[in-house]
């Protein structure tokens, strides 16, 4: 079953979801939430929140291989009906470092380098017993990437995970189940859908 999202159209609403669908459990996975706002103007507030204390963070460059270490990823395809479409990734970790790969279509592992036209922002947080991040993605950005001028449209594919590919603390889960036998977070055929609200 699909699973859908509804993305308030402010600022200020947070309709909370969770990650639940861990497929890979050799360490105790952490309870991780998300939320996300979107701004016609300005593009989407993207914001993870992980129990997670003592989170594993090696790497602190953008580009880094950031699913290493504990992270949390929104994956993408926001213009799904135009023809050779695909996702864009976005991991990071509580360093705040991030990786940004736009996918081809039908190639997942043929991957584009976007990180150079990225101007958004991270911002993370830690405390004692959790972690959280805060990814701001321009429209702007969103538009040179797929190279279109159109707005983004009000319904669009993606998934959530948490992941930590690490011998300390190795797990792998989504918001939206990746149904097969070898799950792998780069399935866009098991995107969720997300649709934003009024």
């Amino acid at each position: 079953m699909t699973r859908k999202y509804y993305i308030p159209k402010d600022k200020i609403t947070k309709n909370v979801d969770f990650i639940t669908e861990f497929f890979i459990e050799e360490a105790a996975a952490p309870k991780t939430s998300f939320f996300i706002n979107y701004s016609e103007n300005e593009g989407f507030y993207v914001h993870f929140l992980c129990e997670e204390s003592n989170p594993v963070t090696t790497y602190s460059n953008d580009m880094d291989p950031v699913f290493e270490d504990s992270c949390v990823e929104f994956f993408a395809n926001f213009y799904p009906q135009l023809p050779n479409s695909n996702y864009i990734n976005f991991e990071m970790n509580s360093n705040g470092a991030i990786l940004v790969r736009y996918r081809k279509r039908n190639n997942p592992h043929d991957k584009i380098e976007c990180i150079h036209l990225f101007k958004g922002y991270i911002k993370p947080q830690v405390n004692d017993t959790s972690w959280q991040v805060e990814l701001f993605i321009p429209i702007e950005f969103i538009q040179k990437v797929y190279e279109t001028n159109l707005p983004v449209p009000n319904h669009f594919k993606g998934n959530m995970h948490k992941c930590s590919f690490n011998d300390i603390t190795r797990h792998a889960g989504s918001w939206n189940k990746i149904d097969s036998p070898n799950p792998n977070f780069h399935s866009p055929e098991c995107f969720g859908d997300f649709y934003i609200k009024d």
